[in-house]
């Protein structure tokens, strides 16, 4: 559908960035400089970061991740329970970590990322300013992944998986994986009216 399509996506970013450009630049100074806000997800998305990046704007992708899980960086190949700093536990309290998307086609190249379709890669974001990693891990898998749009908080992905746990591997934090809910959107309606629709038996839903 997109790439059908593409030429006249292209066309509809163009206007849009361009018209944004022209009202920033007839604000004046005193405006915020132009910055978009994109998970980095495929298709149309991928498109709008292109044009984006293309015009030298920033691309940022806030994300948070909640859970109990461990909070020590486990290294590739690394048991999670008995890190090289030493055995860790799961959380008492809630934890929540504040991440940005990482590119999925930068994501896909790190090895054992490989198939990364319907999900969001993400790592520390860039504007940390005490040099920590934030990052899911070993008992936080099913969590929620949350973002603000607007006023509103709202899910966008569960967590999944990565390698290790925030560690460093050639200058790049591997990243943390999550499910890309909005690829699933059909999946969850189906089954929520199935819900809707049992009197008192099961079935199994495919």
């Amino acid at each position: 559908m997109f790439s059908a399509n593409s030429e006249v996506i292209d066309a509809t970013l163009a206007d849009l960035l361009g018209s944004i450009e022209r009202i920033a630049s007839e604000t004046g100074p005193s405006s915020a400089p132009a910055q978009l806000h994109s998970l980095l997800a495929y298709a149309a998305d991928m498109m709008a970061v292109a044009a984006a990046t293309a015009r030298g704007w920033p691309v940022a992708a806030p994300i948070s991740v909640l859970g109990w899980g461990f909070t020590g960086v486990v290294e590739r190949g690394q048991r999670h329970e008995m890190t090289r700093d030493g055995p860790q536990f799961a959380v008492a309290r809630l934890q929540i970590a504040d991440l940005q998307a990482f590119d999925p086609a930068e994501c896909d190249r790190i090895p054992g990322y490989g198939d990364i379709f319907k999900t969001i890669c993400a790592v520390s974001r860039s504007d940390r300013r005490d040099g920590s990693t934030a990052f899911s891990c070993r008992g936080d898998s099913g969590g929620p992944v949350v973002r603000q749009r607007g006023a509103q908080i709202v899910q966008v992905g569960l967590v999944s998986g990565g390698v290790g746990c925030g560690a460093i591997e050639n200058g790049q934090q591997n990243p943390s994986r999550f499910v890309d809910l909005a690829l699933y959107g059909g999946w969850i309606e189906g089954a929520k009216k199935l819900v809707r629709s049992l009197t008192n038996e099961v079935r199994p839903y495919p």
